[in-house]
């Protein structure tokens, strides 16, 4: 049994006047990334589009793709399915896109977050972000811990230490004791 995921690569050897190509990749129908000595290439194969080089390209995942410029600074931002950049933004660190439709990012040394849209659900406030589990986020802000949900919102007062949202609750510790916590904000002793 092969346990190893069916990747198509392909190497060539230089040609005059041809880069060398180092990786190829499908990423879905219309969409390749290919790795040429100069860099990375976003390919879109019906329109025979080409854009790039970058520093890297990830692979799709939840119909979004990042990409980290070649610039001095290397920062990275997106692109959809169709190969479009979302929004004009670009990013210190950008995590992966959820299921939930939004992403992580990193700008001006503070963290917020993105959706697919290219729009954010918060300014950039936080000094630490996980991502969105079950429509809630924990969030680190002026040392204390809290939860956000989708629109936005903070919930709870400021805790000690906080844990991801798993299974319809959440876990935090005030004054040295955890407690469950909903999505609501209410607090149960654990």
């Amino acid at each position: 049994m092969n346990f190893l995921p069916k990747i198509k690569f392909s190497f060539f050897k230089r040609t005059k006047g041809k880069e060398r190509v180092i990786f190829r990749e499908s990423l879905n129908e219309k969409l390749e990334r290919v790795q040429k000595e100069s860099g990375w290439f976003l390919i879109n194969k019906e329109k025979k589009e080409e854009k790039g080089p970058f520093n890297f390209i990830d692979d799709i995942c939840n119909d979004t793709i990042r990409a980290q410029g070649k610039d001095k600074n290397k920062l990275w931002f997106y692109f959809d399915k169709e190969g479009n950049q979302i929004g004009k933004e670009k990013f210190e660190e950008a995590r992966r896109f959820t299921k939930d439709g939004i992403a992580r990012v990193k700008k001006n040394g503070k963290w917020s977050f993105l959706t697919r849209e290219g729009t954010y659900l918060t300014e950039e406030k936080f000094d630490y972000a996980w991502k969105f589990s079950e429509g809630m986020a924990a969030v680190k802000m002026e040392g204390k811990y809290y939860y956000i949900d989708k629109s936005g919102k903070l919930i709870g007062d400021g805790f000690d230490d906080i844990r991801e949202f798993h299974q319809g609750k959440g876990y935090v510790k005030k004054q040295g004791k955890w407690y469950v916590i909903d999505k609501e904000g209410n607090l149960k002793e654990e």
